[in-house]
């Protein structure tokens, strides 16, 4: 027969071993978690209150360290935005916090107040009893230091303790390392891509806008762009995109939109013309890829007026603001894109636009958005505009981007161009 102290032993036991179950299976989960993601803001959050929940510390915080090891970001956990705000500036690595980040080793303080290396607290910091600290570091190279105060149960931390948050900061530190190599490949990806756009052109008496946005979710090149061609009496404006997200679209936009540019010159060429010779001049140099073009030519047409003159391969329509703030898509027989069919022809339309007007030309990464219709998502991207009537160009082309939200399965190539009053109204 088992006696009761028996009993409440093999039950402590298992409460233990539920207990230890449970904390390795949050610590698998959250190096699962960090090792899948890219965003290191998201990465180093995760980190800390990952951390600090494994220990059941009640605050957290990680330090991160730039190549000359000074700390240059501060990630916290368990303190209030105001008390955060109030302490200010970032730790200077003195005191304890120096003595880990000199040493790159861990430390377990049972009572900080008491040890020889404490420096005190900032004015205005939140008390703190125990510390446990641990270096985040990779090949030798420290990327920061994690921090854990104060266990909820009043204990200090245990050898335990400190094995497992060692054993996180290793996997935080090839997080780390991942998370920061993707965001240097993104800024380089990003760079490259807008060494292949066109320069801004100013282009008075018309006022325009230019946006390009790579997609968030891959840091490969993308085949979008958009291109400005001043003409005697207006220009041309192309909005175009290469099928495809790799280094090849890339390089194919880059020759479609170098020939386009060539062939747009000749100002007596209408739109659909020069789609065509395009068309016809990739078919000769046998690289026909798959590309989206909307050109367009705006021209002064009279003291008042001006005409705007355009054809599609396969691309979205113009959207057209009027000086009132209606938006609307002008009517348009989308042709077929580049190197579908070279015999297949495509339509010239006209439109006359009062001065005031601001037409917006754009790739369809402004309108697509997951589970949303194409329909749907060019309705919102028109009534956004009408939103913004009234502001300046900049604004309306930043307006968009911002209601389209941060983050984008496609690259977006924006074109916003305004055409002025010549004379006061007033004065008519």
């Amino acid at each position: 027969m088992i006696g009761a102290p028996n009993v409440e032993r093999l039950q402590a036991e298992v409460e233990e071993i539920a207990a230890l179950y449970e904390r390795m299976h949050r610590f698998m989960n959250t190096i699962l978690t960090i090792s899948g993601t890219l965003d290191l803001s998201a990465v180093l959050h995760h980190i800390v209150d990952d951390a600090r929940a494994l220990v059941d510390a009640r605050y957290g915080a990680l330090g991160v360290l730039n190549a000359r090891q000074e700390m240059t970001q501060l990630i916290t956990a368990g303190v209030d935005p105001e008390v955060h705000a109030r302490v200010g500036r970032l730790p200077r690595g003195r005191g304890l916090l120096g003595e880990m980040m000199r040493h790159a080793h861990p430390i377990r303080v049972d009572d900080v107040d008491q040890d020889p290396h404490a420096a005190g607290f900032p004015r205005g910091h939140p008390p703190m009893h125990n510390l446990l600290g641990v270096p985040i570091r990779t090949r030798g190279t420290l990327h920061g230091d994690l921090y854990l105060a104060d266990k909820r149960s009043g204990e200090p931390f245990t050898q335990e303790d400190e094995d497992i948050v060692t054993g996180l900061a290793a996997a935080a530190a090839v997080a780390i390392e991942n998370a920061r190599l993707y965001q240097d490949l993104r800024s380089a990806t990003e760079r490259f891509q807008r060494s292949l756009l066109a320069r801004r052109i100013e282009m008075d008496p018309l006022r325009l806008q230019v946006r390009y946005q790579p997609a968030t979710e891959t840091p490969s090149v993308g085949g979008d762009w958009y291109d400005m061609i001043p003409l005697p009496d207006g220009a041309r404006l192309v909005v175009g995109d290469v099928m495809g997200h790799d280094l090849q679209a890339a390089v194919a936009m880059s020759k479609i939109s170098n020939m386009l540019r060539v062939i747009a010159l000749d100002d007596g060429a209408s739109p659909s013309v020069v789609l065509h010779e395009v068309d016809r001049a990739l078919q000769r140099l046998h690289e026909e890829p798959l590309a989206t073009i909307l050109l367009a030519q705006v021209e002064q047409r009279a003291e008042w007026d001006w005409r705007l003159r355009w054809a599609s391969a396969g691309h979205l329509p113009p959207l057209l603001i009027t000086p009132g703030g209606e938006a609307s898509y002008l009517p348009t027989d989308s042709g077929p894109p580049i190197g579908v069919d070279v015999n297949l022809p495509r339509a010239d339309h006209g439109h006359i636009i009062a001065p005031g007007s601001t037409v917006l030309m754009f790739t369809d990464g402004l309108v697509e958005k997951r589970g949303t219709s194409l329909a749907r998502g060019m309705d919102d991207v028109a009534r956004t505009a009408e939103r913004l009537h009234g502001r300046t160009e900049a604004e309306i082309c930043d307006g968009l981007l911002e209601h389209h939200g941060g983050t984008a399965e496609d690259d977006i190539a924006l074109l916003c161009l305004s055409v002025p009053y010549l004379r006061s109204p007033a004065t008519a």
